[in-house]
């Protein structure tokens, strides 16, 4: 669950984090004035950007990208109040420039997304929070345009600076404080919900986690991402155990497969994977069964790292499900028979060899001198 957290962080970071210091200074500036507001809000701008680093690492990139830009900004506002404006434009300068900036980052999204994408690993998920982003910037532009239209035409209608500068700030800061706290408490409920949902393991050609996606979203995206998958063989008697897949199996519709097939899910072990299946499909705790080989295979749907593993003498476990017309025995004559008939899975077809090449098929007829058996019961040839 630690491991799936993190993800969830990461594809689903909380953008107010991105603005606080900029938060931090328009709030600061309304009561204290520009200079203070920049002496505490760049030091606040340094502690997001260490707690990024220490807690999202992989969002780092994303996020000091941020941090060099509103440096810049309050470098542009301090800098405003020296040129001799006018009260009421000094008194908003930094709302304008922020606006702005806002603004910019809302026109110009796919060049800034483009850019975000290069320097960004490439398996981060940026979808979410590309869009989170975003949301809070069109939030901002419009509690920042209000603030300040409403101050400019109470500065035209000559309306009291006691009235402007305590009851029209004290409502401006309440509102972005508001905000602030619905964001927080948003963001967390989102994260507690995700936790729900089923979560795969996304990795590379070695086996190696590189990422994390939600199953329905990975099954209708356009990439196909690979994902770690268990399958079992039951082998008895020379034959094997297969269960044909529903027709709207998204993998292999209507097709003879493994007696077990699924995916790894987030901070699942291959054994909780195992024995979560077992119990679901037959019942059974904490059956035994033995590692055959790894492999990696391509469908239409996504793209497998398959654990292949073997096991048998399990009559108790097949029973649970036998007499279904979706489960069946197949000798081996049976099946070589229909190879090419189309109605085994791609993965099945690809093991069958397999487990030919390993002499697991051979010399099955006797129920006390199987190789496979002698092999998980650790019980003595009688060769």
């Amino acid at each position: 669950m630690k491991l799936q957290t993190k993800q969830l962080k990461e594809s689903f970071f909380n953008p107010i984090l991105h603005f606080l210091p900029l938060i931090i200074f328009l709030v600061v500036d309304v009561f204290e004035g520009i200079g203070r507001a920049w002496t505490v809000s760049i030091p606040v701008s340094l502690v997001v950007l260490f707690y990024v680093y220490y807690y999202h690492p992989r969002v780092f990139l994303w996020h000091i990208n941020f941090t060099l830009m509103f440096v810049g900004l309050s470098v542009l506002v301090y800098s405003s109040t020296m040129i001799g404006l006018p009260f009421y434009l000094i008194h908003v300068s930094d709302e304008l420039v922020f606006f702005l900036f806002l603004l910019s980052l809302i026109l110009l999204r796919p060049t800034f997304e483009k850019l975000a994408l290069a320097v960004m690993p490439k398996r981060m998920p940026m979808t979410n929070n590309f869009d989170e982003l975003f949301r809070v910037v069109k939030v901002l532009v419009f509690i920042i345009v209000v603030y300040t239209l409403v101050f400019l035409v109470m500065e035209v209608f000559g309306i009291s600076a006691f009235i402007k500068l305590t009851t029209l700030n004290s409502i401006y800061v309440g509102v972005i404080i508001a905000y602030i706290i619905y964001e927080l408490i948003r963001v967390h409920l989102i994260r507690l919900e995700l936790l729900k949902e089923v979560w795969w393991p996304i990795v590379n050609e070695q086996g190696a986690i590189v990422g994390n996606v939600q199953s329905q979203v990975s099954l209708l995206d356009k990439e196909k991402f690979m994902h770690p998958v268990v399958r079992l063989h039951i082998i008895d008697k020379g034959m094997i155990f297969l269960q044909k897949r529903h027709d709207n199996d998204p993998f292999f519709p209507g097709m003879w497969d493994a007696a077990i097939f699924d995916h790894l899910r987030m901070d699942e072990t291959l054994e909780e994977c195992f024995a979560r299946n077992f119990e679901q499909e037959y019942g059974l705790k904490n059956p035994k069964y033995m590692h055959l080989s790894k492999y990696t295979i391509k469908s239409e749907a996504e793209n497998h790292y398959a654990f292949l593993n073997v096991s048998c003498q399990l009559c108790d476990v097949v029973r649970y499900k036998c007499g279904s017309e979706k489960t069946k025995w197949w000798t081996k004559k049976q099946i070589e028979e229909n190879l090419d008939a189309g109605i085994f899975s791609k993965s099945f077809l690809l093991e069958y060899n397999l487990l030919v090449r390993s002499g697991l098929l051979e010399g099955g007829i006797c129920e006390c001198n199987c190789r496979l058996k002698q092999t998980i019961y650790h019980l003595p040839s009688e060769n």
